[in-house]
């Protein structure tokens, strides 16, 4: 996105996003909302969402702590459909693990 002058539109999904650096940088330009998950909602609420709220921008963003396989059902119930852009970086370290964020992003 940053080379090719694109931004990013419409619906952004982070999975396993800790600090949300990448989720943050959609938000800031101009996605309209993004989803942040990661499996430790301390990480969420002490920084993912203190920085989303320190953001200047005009999109929204949503938090969900916990094992991705309810995630689909949780994204539903906030009117989500399907992402156009799914962002994951350093997310997956065991076989099992790779797994469920693969059937999270295709369930994206």
């Amino acid at each position: 996105f940053g080379r090719s002058g694109a931004a990013p539109r419409g619906d952004v999904l982070e999975l396993g996003c800790g600090r949300g650096l990448p989720g943050l940088w959609a938000l800031r330009n101009g996605a309209a909302r993004v989803a942040f998950s990661d499996f430790d909602s301390a990480v969420l609420e002490d920084l993912t969402r203190a920085d989303a709220a320190r953001l200047s921008s005009t999109g929204a963003a949503f938090f969900y702590a916990g094992d991705w396989r309810g995630l689909p059902d949780a994204l539903r119930r906030d009117g989500f459909g399907t992402f156009p852009l799914v962002l994951s970086a350093e997310t997956a370290y065991r076989e099992d693990t790779a797994e469920e964020l693969a059937a999270a992003g295709a369930a994206a």
